[in-house]
């Protein structure tokens, strides 16, 4: 990250044009690089009983990209759940995962990404009472807690739901001044289909609503192919073309466009600067074909083969490449 933001900004940002990141995203990248360094800011905690002291550093607490505030957040949240939140109840685990057409635009709309979880758990809690009523019992209420994820194993946007339903319902009891827990049979294969078809008819039928896709018949027994609004990123095309590729999988930018990135290295007082403006000095040869590095003092230095001048420490001079000057 401290390598490649630089020229992430400086590829994805044109002022003249109107072409600019969302100050968001630029925001939870930067305070990542400044989470838990003391230089930053930092708590002195202090215990008057024993007299030890400790410094904590200021954590960015990003929702994103930052592994530790991450880890932190999901901890806490899931001993907040399981303490007091959760009953002592069987629970089921419920997830719901789209199709390609329909993992841009909820990705680029957060409102609309909460109401389909709204269609979602409405339909699995009227399927769980429903079960109740086909068994004879009072009618009744479930609940449950949702996680959203944005991204698969693979880095790729892909918006989906983790949803922890009680597996039941609570009911009236025979006076009528309490609530009893009934759990519910697991559900079968045919059990999950339907609640599947039940929720995709739902929620595809909320989204042609709204304007944001189209229904197109396709060849086959009642298949439909989804077509998307092409409108829905106008009001933010930067943010809407790196969500479009990462959706797909596709580079936006590098190589894979054939689009040569900035080299970045960091001077002696670690601030950025392009590598064409960096003056480097060393005793004895240098290797042309050195790629960036930054300065360190720990690495042995190694004999250089041509290209692979930067496994060795910039400390010391390459005199056995070929292309040395």
């Amino acid at each position: 990250m401290q390598e490649h933001l630089l020229t992430f900004e400086e590829q994805w940002t044109d002022e003249a044009s109107g072409r600019t990141l969302p100050e968001f995203v630029l925001e939870e990248l930067r305070g990542f690089l400044a989470c838990g360094i003391l230089a930053r800011g930092f708590a002195h905690l202090y215990c008057d009983a024993c007299g030890e002291h400790q410094v904590v550093a200021f954590a960015c607490k990003a929702r994103a990209v930052c592994p530790s505030c991450l880890g932190r957040r999901m901890n806490e949240g899931a001993a907040n759940l399981v303490d007091h939140v959760l009953p002592d109840v069987p629970l089921r685990q419920w997830v719901l995962t789209l199709p390609y057409p329909l993992r841009f635009p909820l990705a680029f709309d957060g409102k609309l990404l909460g109401e389909v979880l709204r269609i979602f758990t409405d339909t699995v809690a009227g399927w769980y009472r429903a079960r109740q009523a086909d068994r004879g019992l009072p009618v009744g209420q479930s609940g449950a807690v949702t996680a959203i994820q944005r991204a698969s194993s693979d880095l790729r946007c892909n918006p989906h739901y983790h949803t922890l339903f009680l597996d039941g319902v609570y009911a009236p009891d025979r006076d009528g001044r309490g609530q009893i827990f009934h759990p519910a049979p697991g559900p079968s294969q045919h059990d999950v289909e339907q609640v599947v078809h039940r929720a995709r008819k739902r929620i595809l039928r909320f989204l042609q609503r709204r304007g944001l896709i189209t229904l197109v018949a396709a060849p086959g027994d009642g298949e439909v192919t989804v077509m998307g609004d092409e409108s829905l990123g106008e009001s933010d095309p930067l943010l809407a073309r790196l969500l479009a590729a990462a959706t797909v999988g596709v580079a936006p930018a590098g190589p894979a466009r054939r689009q040569k990135p900035v080299r970045i290295v960091l001077d002696a007082d670690d601030q950025p600067v392009a590598r064409e403006r960096y003056a480097r000095r060393t005793r004895g040869s240098t290797c042309t074909r050195r790629a960036a590095w930054r300065p360190t003092t720990s690495r042995a230095a190694r004999p250089c083969a041509g290209t692979s001048c930067a496994r060795r420490s910039p400390t010391s001079a390459c005199t056995s490449c070929p292309r040395a000057t």
